[in-house]
């Protein structure tokens, strides 16, 4: 697709990450998750980890997906 002059035309999406803190073995883990369509996306200072949604709480599969 053009925007006239041959320029293509470009479009941007804007993901917004929540922050999320949960204990694990009794220390405070921090990261951060996002929804995109049906996949959750969790990021932590050991990587990224990622599952489909379904019917679950957003928060609670954020903080399965820590451990």
């Amino acid at each position: 697709m053009y925007a006239g002059r041959g320029l293509p035309l470009v479009s941007a999406m804007l993901t917004i990450w929540n922050q999320i803190t949960t204990k694990f073995y009794g220390r405070s883990v921090y990261g951060s998750y996002v929804i995109e369509g049906a996949m959750l996306t969790v990021k932590t200072p050991r990587g990224k980890k990622a599952t489909q949604l379904g019917n679950s709480n957003s928060h609670f599969v954020a903080e399965w997906l820590f451990a």
